[in-house]
C-alpha cells in the first residue's frame, strides 16, 4: 500500500499531466472539425474544373440550337434515355432543351457542354461540329445568350443558357 506522500505525489503528476492531455485534446478536436468542414464544403477551386457545384443535385435546362451552313440541325429526343438508362445529361423532346439532372455531388466539370456531345455520340470542339471541321469549308462559331463565347467544349451549361452553335 502507497504512502500517503506517494498518493499526493501521484496525484499531483495525475493533475499535471491531465492538465496537458485535456487541452490537446480539445485543440484537436477543433483542428479536425475545421479540416472536416473544409473537405466537405467543396469550395476547393483547380483547374481542371473540379470545383464542386452541389452536393445535393442540380436540375438545369440550358437551350442548345446548331445549324450547318444555315441549315437547323434537328437535337433528337431521349438522347441519354434507353430502357433503363437515364443519364444525368440527356433530352425528351426534340425542342433543343438538354436537360442536366444530377442527384448528389456535381462539379462544373459534370456540367460541361462536351458531356451532352459525349452522351448523343457526336463531335464537338472548337474545330470540328458534327463532323464538320474548320478548315477551308468553314469554321465552328459559338454563342451563350447572344454574345460569343470562346470556351466551346469546356462551356460549364447553367440553367436558362441559350446556346448556339454555328458551322459557317
Amino acid at each position: 500500500m502507497p504512502s500517503k506522500r506517494e498518493e499526493q505525489v501521484r496525484r499531483k503528476d495525475f493533475k499535471k499531466t491531465m492538465n496537458v492531455v485535456i487541452p490537446s485534446l480539445v485543440v484537436a478536436a477543433i483542428l479536425g472539425g475545421i479540416i472536416w468542414a473544409y473537405v466537405r464544403s467543396g469550395t476547393t477551386e483547380n483547374a481542371s474544373g473540379n470545383e464542386v457545384i452541389s452536393r445535393s443535385g442540380i436540375h438545369r435546362h440550358p437551350h442548345l440550337n446548331i445549324t450547318i451552313k444555315g441549315e437547323a440541325v434537328l437535337i433528337p429526343p431521349r438522347i441519354g434515355l434507353s430502357g433503363t438508362i437515364h443519364n444525368p445529361v440527356h433530352t425528351h423532346d426534340p425542342d433543343g432543351v438538354i436537360h442536366l439532372e444530377f442527384e448528389g455531388r456535381v462539379t462544373e466539370k459534370d456540367t460541361e457542354l462536351k458531356k451532352f456531345f459525349e452522351v448523343w455520340g457526336k463531335d464537338f470542339s472548337k474545330d470540328s461540329l458534327l463532323g464538320n471541321v474548320t478548315g477551308a469549308e468553314g469554321k465552328v462559331i459559338m454563342f451563350v445568350n447572344g454574345k460569343e463565347n470562346l470556351e466551346f467544349e469546356n462551356y460549364y451549361m447553367k440553367d436558362g443558357d441559350k446556346i448556339e452553335l454555328k458551322f459557317e
